[in-house]
């Protein structure tokens, strides 16, 4: 029911889009989509905005400062807290993570 492409409650990034997945591979997106929405909701309200706005929503920073009205660098430095935040929250969902997303640790072969 989850896969259903209507009736999704959160809209799924296009980078996790996979028209050949099998079953197993919609069930992992699903869970890696729950992950996301989970450390996207701890979030403070101000830096989930910017990420909701440029990381989802595709805006660049100066239409993201429009839309928020505050300033360029505070824009700039909400967002570079905020993917910190995040990357931080999703280290514990790490085994769902595309290889390509997994953190640098493990990219030091």
């Amino acid at each position: 029911e989850p896969e259903t492409a209507g009736g999704e409650e959160v809209e799924s990034p296009g980078w996790l889009a996979d028209p050949n997945a099998s079953p197993e591979d919609i069930l992992d997106q699903a869970e890696l989509e729950h992950a996301i929405q989970h450390c996207l909701e701890n979030l403070p309200t101000d830096f989930r905005a910017v990420v909701v706005l440029a990381d989802i929503q595709g805006l660049d920073y100066s239409e993201v400062a429009v839309a928020l009205r505050k300033p360029l660098g505070t824009v700039k430095s909400r967002l570079a807290r905020a993917r910190l935040r995040l990357r931080e929250c999703l280290r514990g969902f790490r085994e769902l993570l595309p290889a390509a997303f997994r953190l640098e640790e493990e990219s030091s072969v």
